[in-house]
């Protein structure tokens, strides 16, 4: 990498060189404009160098079996329940860090200890910046607008995506070659923060139980529909979030997507491969069933109580 800094340096220094040994007077607004450009270039070059090395410094070490609730207070049941809770694994494997403190559970309806009031707090306030919801009201909004979102997309493929080709490239380097995507749809990000919003809305007490489950199973079953293996659900999300962080536009805008996209990429990593991974534990048995169902229940876990 350093490289790549030395040669923009050298054309710099040449530059300047050549116009105190020479004092080109006659040149002076094209000197001006090639050094800027030159210039650039090193900045550019510089603060590649500083942001790469800053992330090699902080490569998170991840702990799969903080994932786990080894005492849940209300159990997963039906299988689509279990489906939904492990997709946000593709999330929560972040929050497993050793730097990081919370704690988030992918095998129970309850994300969090329900007796640490200040994780409850947190999410609370998380939810409430990130996703303006500090109400039950707010939460089933988003929730009805996500899985609808997911079910209206359903027929559209991944590979309709403009940047698609770039993001596998992309991923491919970060040690991710997924394999037949095309035809994926472009819902699993949508799915993932669905499932994410309603066990954690649960979890601080914005709606109650069988609420929280209704959703679990909606979403559950648009996944076991949409997505015939873990693989294919981590690609469409993982692409679909960098679709929304940016889509890697520009030199730049790739290396700043890279890193803020660098934990769920190596928590995906770690997901696909290793065998404590909630994916290795929950398959997509392959049965369908009918979308006027699925309406039906989001019409029903989408009214207020």
């Amino acid at each position: 990498m350093a490289l790549k800094i030395a040669a923009p340096l050298i054309v710099f220094l040449a530059c300047e060189t050549i116009e105190r040994l020479f004092n080109l007077a006659e040149y002076k607004d094209i000197y001006h404009a090639i050094n800027g450009i030159i210039f650039a270039w090193l900045l550019l070059a510089i603060v590649r160098y500083l942001l790469t090395s800053q992330a090699e410094k902080e490569t998170p070490e991840f702990a799969i079996a903080k994932l786990y609730n080894a005492k849940p207070v209300y159990p997963l049941i039906t299988d689509n329940e279990r489906r939904a809770a492990c997709a946000e694994a593709l999330y929560l494997i972040g929050e497993t860090s050793v730097h990081h403190a919370s704690i988030s559970y992918v095998n129970s309806l309850e994300q969090l200890d329900l007796n640490n009031n200040d994780d409850i707090k947190e999410a609370r306030l998380l939810m409430s910046t990130t996703w303006n919801i500090d109400c039950d009201r707010a939460l089933r909004k988003t929730l009805r607008q996500l899985i609808t979102s997911a079910t209206s997309c359903a027929d559209i493929p991944m590979k309709s995506i403009a940047a698609k080709e770039r993001y596998m490239t992309f991923l491919q380097n970060q040690g991710l070659p997924f394999q037949d995507v095309d035809t994926c749809p472009i819902t699993g990000y949508d799915l993932v923060r669905a499932s994410w919003l309603a066990r954690i809305g649960f979890s601080v007490g914005y709606i109650d139980e069988q609420e929280a489950r209704d959703f679990l199973n909606i979403i559950g079953e648009l996944i076991q529909q949409q997505y015939s293996s873990w693989e294919q659900l981590t690609a469409s999300y993982l692409m679909m979030y960098l679709e929304w962080n940016g889509g890697l536009k520009g030199v730049l805008g790739g290396l700043l997507s890279g890193l803020v996209a660098k934990d769920r990429i190596l928590g995906a990593r770690i997901l696909l491969e290793d065998a404590a991974s909630p994916f290795r534990h929950h398959d997509f048995p392959l049965y369908t069933s009918c979308q006027a169902e699925i309406a039906a229940c989001v019409g029903g876990a989408g009214r207020s109580r």
